[in-house]
C-alpha cells in the first residue's frame, strides 16, 4: 500500500475532511487532495506535521515508509549536510 492510500484511510477513519487536514499542513483542501491523488508530493516537514497531529513515529506508520525513502534519497543526492537531510 503506497502512502496516499494510507494517509486517505487514516484521515477517513478519523472521520475528517481534506480541508481540516490541508488547514494542519497549511494547504487548502485541493492542494490536500493533490497529495492524496498523486498530482503533488508530501513534503517532509508536512508528513512531521501529521505524525505530531495523529500522535505517531513515521517509522512506525505505514503511510509515512514511501515518503520516507523519497526524503532518503535526497539526502543521496543532495549529501548528508544539505538543508533536507539536517532539518
Amino acid at each position: 500500500m503506497d502512502y496516499r492510500t494510507r494517509i486517505q484511510e487514516v484521515r477517513e477513519d478519523r472521520d475528517l475532511t481534506q480541508k481540516q487536514i490541508g488547514q494542519i499542513i497549511n494547504k487548502s483542501q485541493q492542494g490536500y487532495n493533490h497529495i492524496e491523488a498523486g498530482r503533488a508530493e508530501l513534503k517532509i516537514n508536512d508528513l512531521i506535521a501529521l505524525c505530531k497531529y495523529y500522535n505517531c513515529f513515521a517509522e512506525q506508520t505505514d503511510f509515512a515508509a514511501d515518503a520516507l525513502d523519497v526524503w532518503a534519497a535526497g539526502c543521496r543526492f543532495f549529501g548528508d549536510s544539505h538543508d533536507l537531510c539536517i532539518g
